[in-house]
């Protein structure tokens, strides 16, 4: 008999958010929080299946995983 060793992959769990409705031109904040899932992780924001354009000036802030928000 031999022993296998076996790694399993656990997806990523985002937790639930959304987008609150605003007027054109209003600020937004909206966090995009994995709370579970195998690392290493990678997420991307896209709007319409596409990249956001810098020229929008949407400011994407990655926060490690140890983070002081509670």
């Amino acid at each position: 008999m031999q022993d296998v060793c076996m790694w399993c992959s656990e997806p990523p769990r985002i937790d639930s958010f959304s987008f609150p409705r605003r007027k054109l031109y209003d600020r937004v904040s909206v966090s995009c929080v994995v709370s579970s899932g195998d690392l290493p992780i990678s997420i991307a924001w896209s709007k319409d299946d596409a990249d956001i354009p810098h020229q929008l000036g949407v400011v994407v802030q990655v926060r490690r995983r140890k983070s002081p928000y509670i």
